[in-house]
Parts: C-alpha cells; sequence; structure tokens
C-alpha cells in the first residue's frame, strides 16, 4: 500500500496527495475545508470523472431497487445501476 493517497475535495474539486496516517484529519489545500466530514456529497458529470479518474477514493453511487441513483444523471457508469443490477 502506498503512503500517500490522492483524495479530491468534495468541495471544490481540487486533488489532493495525503499521508495515508493522517487521511482522517486531511484538509483541502486549495479551500481549506475538511476532505472527509462524514457526509456524503451530490455532484455532476465532471466531478464524478474527476474523483473516479484522479483520486484513489472510490466512488459510492447509493442506489435503491425502486429509485434513480444521485449520479446516474450525470455519468453514464452507472446505467447498471439504474437496471437494478448495481
Amino acid at each position: 500500500m502506498a503512503d500517500t493517497q490522492h483524495i479530491v475535495c468534495p468541495h471544490c474539486a481540487a486533488t489532493n496527495r495525503v499521508a495515508v496516517a493522517r487521511r482522517a484529519e486531511a484538509v483541502c489545500g486549495a479551500c481549506k475545508t475538511r476532505l472527509f466530514d462524514g457526509a456524503p456529497h451530490d455532484t455532476d458529470e465532471a466531478g464524478f470523472n474527476r474523483h473516479t479518474r484522479t483520486g484513489d477514493v472510490p466512488a459510492n453511487c447509493p442506489c435503491q431497487p425502486d429509485s434513480q441513483c444521485r449520479l446516474s444523471r450525470a455519468a453514464s457508469t452507472f446505467s447498471s445501476c439504474l437496471s437494478g443490477a448495481g
């Protein structure tokens, strides 16, 4: 496992290199907000792509069988989620 991870800020979308050991208290170098605040964050297609392409933290799509994924309209990656496979 690497000693650092790239974490995309959920507030300003800046990519931050963070020491794994200090990840819980990490603050964005650009906007100075906490990178992990314990809350889910909505995003658009550009934000989703930035998180999945440059970040080392997996993106989560909260899907339920009878509702659409919150990110499904923004990213075609979630087509399986919409069909109930995700």
